[in-house]
C-alpha cells in the first residue's frame, strides 16, 4: 500500500513535470551483511522504477537509482525503521 501512494506520487509530480530528473535513492539498516543489505537497497529501488514505468509512459532516463545499503544512516542502532528509507532526489531539470 505504501509503494502504490509513493508510487502514484512520483506519477503525478513527474506527468506535472516534465523537465525533471529524479533519483530514487533507498538505504536499509546496518543489520545483517553490507553486501545483501546493497543488494536490498539497490533492488528496493530498481522494484520502484519499474512500477512507475508499468503505470505511466515516462520516459525511463528520467528516473535514476541508486541503493545506499546501510551507508547515511539516520540513527545507529536505536530505531533501525528509521534508516530504511526511499528518498526522491530531483536531480536535473532539463531545459
Amino acid at each position: 500500500p505504501e509503494t502504490i501512494l509513493l508510487c502514484d506520487s512520483i506519477i503525478n509530480f513527474l506527468i506535472c513535470n516534465r523537465n525533471i530528473v529524479i533519483e530514487i535513492q533507498t538505504n536499509t539498516d546496518s543489520r545483517g551483511d553490507i553486501l545483501k543489505n546493497d543488494t536490498i537497497s539497490y533492488r528496493c529501488s530498481d522494484y520502484l522504477r519499474k512500477l512507475i514505468l508499468q503505470k505511466a509512459d515516462i520516459d525511463s532516463s528520467r528516473i535514476w537509482i541508486k541503493g545506499f545499503g546501510e551507508l547515511n544512516p539516520r540513527i545507529r542502532e536505536l530505531a533501525h525503521s528509521l534508516n530504511r528509507r526511499t528518498l526522491i532526489v530531483i536531480k536535473k531539470v532539463l531545459s
